[in-house]
């Protein structure tokens, strides 16, 4: 490792400036990956606090030995030697969903090495009984007539953008859409996108063989990517790999990356198969061996982060666009009711019992020098308000925040799951809040899945009166 990378210190973003040279290279092997990013880089390319003059200079990216020998491509927004993709998409003539069960004598074998990847990520029935444990896979067939079996769980969601977009309009509603369908979404309503789904426009016709739910496969267009989605996507290799090192350093945990996760359910009344996906942004597990020794010492301690150490869980990063620009993050208590729907979709269908919530900003280094500026610049400005107005401007203030507080706290920061309370206890930074959630089949299996499946047979009621208009 060059001293490049050994001198950052990822929880307290500190950098010399004989870091910051003007052309800075990353050493990438052919198996690189985010545990290899290098902060200082994507710290200064990430716009927000960063200087625009830095953000400016041009990165090379080149391998250790021969560049010809780099496996892989270097994206032009970002200084990561992203992996090839699974399957070039120019290449693609197909897509479908299918059941694994489905598959035919002749890719027998891809469905041994599909199998096998089966074993890590097994769904437990008894946890959510109304959920099938059926595992699907994307049978592509290329333009030279060979058929290529996918496990969506290994697609990545930058490189494999185009492909893992289509496998979404696979399913009848992804995760990241659950808000909408219950209409609680700030920017999009269900009308708007209940009508989007039914008049979707494909940049590329498929056709579809042995399809789930028998839809048309249309590949929505992305090109009109807002500058919010554009900046989050590039936020999130450099969120991930700090939470990757609080999560190592602080809870002996590991962190990887994931793709796509595909859920189906079929209805017991009419034996219609309703999909649904999600793709989080890691799977997060932790050291079980270190945690039964601590538990042999403490046999006494009952503690719920304890408990949750036992499992894995999920990771979803939010790189808020509104404060980019802002020299801190303010603490979050509790998950903000725009993720709510998402998470617990995500919690069901890759089925985990909690899922860690990162909101995140750029770090900025001069984030402690800011705010003991701006408390200083605070208090003389109170002093002076003291002495002009007789302490009313304070007390107003102080009024405000005590009632925040009287607020915060009667907001339920306590959970209930399976009879049991978890108390949330976030973890905070001065770029990032975490906030755990915990999983709700309750409220999925009550609240969430009847509204899915009414928006599943509503589009489809739809997408028959328009073809038949059509005609």
């Amino acid at each position: 490792m060059s001293p490049l990378h050994s001198k950052i210190v990822v929880q307290g973003f500190s950098f010399s400036n004989q870091q910051r040279r003007k052309d800075v290279t990353i050493a990438a092997s052919s198996t690189s990956s985010s545990s290899s990013l290098d902060l200082d880089l994507l710290r200064i390319q990430a716009g927000g606090n960063s200087n625009k003059a830095q953000r400016k200079k041009k990165y090379t990216v080149i391998n250790n030995q021969d560049r010809n020998d780099t496996c892989g491509i270097a994206s032009p927004s970002s200084p990561l030697l992203l992996p090839d993709p699974l399957v070039p998409f120019d290449d693609i003539q197909s897509v479908s969903l299918i059941l694994l069960k489905d598959i035919t004598s002749k890719e027998k074998e891809q469905q041994q090495r599909i199998m096998k990847r089966q074993d890590h990520t097994a769904t437990n029935t008894s946890f959510c009984p109304t959920v099938d444990s059926v595992m699907v896979v994307a049978r592509i067939v290329l333009q030279n007539g060979s058929v290529v079996l996918l496990d969506p769980r290994d697609l990545h969601q930058t490189v494999d953008h185009k492909l893992w977009m289509t496998l979404r309009d696979h399913v009848d509603v992804s995760a990241s859409q659950f808000s909408v369908v219950l209409d609680k979404n700030y920017f999009t309503s269900r009308q708007s996108y209940l009508e989007q789904k039914v008049h979707k426009t494909p940049t590329k016709n498929f056709t579809n063989n042995n399809n789930i739910n028998n839809n048309n496969i249309n590949h929505s267009n992305n090109n009109n990517m807002s500058p919010a989605s554009a900046w989050g996507i590039k936020m999130e290799p450099l969120a991930f790999q700090q939470y990757q090192q609080l999560v190592k350093q602080k809870e002996n945990g590991t962190v990887m990356e994931t793709g796509m996760y595909i859920l189906t359910h079929t209805s017991q009344h009419t034996g219609k198969v309703y999909t649904f996906g999600a793709s989080p942004d890691g799977i997060v597990q932790y050291n079980t061996e270190n945690k039964e020794n601590k538990q042999n010492n403490n046999d006494n301690n009952n503690d719920d982060d304890d408990d949750d150490s036992m499992s894995s869980g999920l990771l979803e990063i939010k790189s808020l666009w509104g404060r980019r620009n802002n020299k801190g993050l303010p603490q979050y208590e509790h998950c903000p009711n725009r993720y709510y729907d998402q998470i617990q979709g995500q919690l069901a269908i890759c089925d985990k019992p909690w899922c860690d919530l990162m909101l995140f900003i750029p770090p900025n280094n001069n984030n402690n020098n800011n705010n003991n500026n701006n408390n200083n610049n605070n208090n003389n400005n109170n002093n002076n308000n003291n002495n002009n107005n007789g302490g009313s401007t304070m007390k107003c203030k102080n009024k405000k925040k005590k009632s925040k507080r009287n607020g915060q706290k009667l907001n339920t920061a306590v959970t209930k799951t399976d009879g049991t309370f978890h108390v949330q206890r976030p973890r905070h930074g001065p770029n990032y809040s975490i906030v755990r959630v915990y999983r709700n089949e309750t409220y999925w299996n009550q609240t969430l899945l009847p509204a899915l499946i009414q928006f599943s047979d509503q589009v489809q009621e739809l997408q028959q009166q328009h073809q038949q208009s059509l005609q």
